[in-house]
């Protein structure tokens, strides 16, 4: 008799161990406060396809277009091109940011073929390295 009141002790308390553990993770899940704030090729994007959208360590939005690399800061896009800044294409379908802070565009023909070509932009000085 007496071990099974052990094991209800132990379950009991192991079941506040685990809520006690999970509350405080709930809790801040719950504190982000999202904004969302519509942007169009009136505000400056340059094409309205996008591909891709990630946000680096500074809080930049990059969005990758079907006509280059936006930058958002919150007011104004700076526009990243082949032509201007020597991408390899204009046509971006995936956007990665790693460990250091690069982001990483990746090129297809289409959505769903194999990855044609890749560069690597410095969110600061806008180079761009093949």
């Amino acid at each position: 008799m007496a071990s099974c009141s052990y094991f209800s002790q132990l379950y009991s308390f192991t079941r506040l161990c685990i809520i006690l553990f999970l509350a405080p993770i709930c809790l801040f899940a719950q504190e982000y406060n999202w904004k969302a704030q519509h942007i169009s090729i009136e505000n400056g994007l340059s094409n309205r396809f996008l591909n891709a959208i990630i946000q680096d360590n500074r809080g930049f939005m990059w969005a990758g277009t079907n006509f280059g690399l936006n930058r958002y800061d919150g007011h104004r896009i700076d526009i990243l091109t082949r032509e201007n800044n020597k991408l390899q294409s204009n046509t971006i379908q995936e956007l990665y940011l790693d460990y250091k802070g690069m982001i990483w565009i990746a090129y297809k023909e289409t959505k769903f073929s194999n990855f044609t070509g890749v560069d690597v932009v410095d969110p600061v000085s806008f180079e761009v390295r093949s």
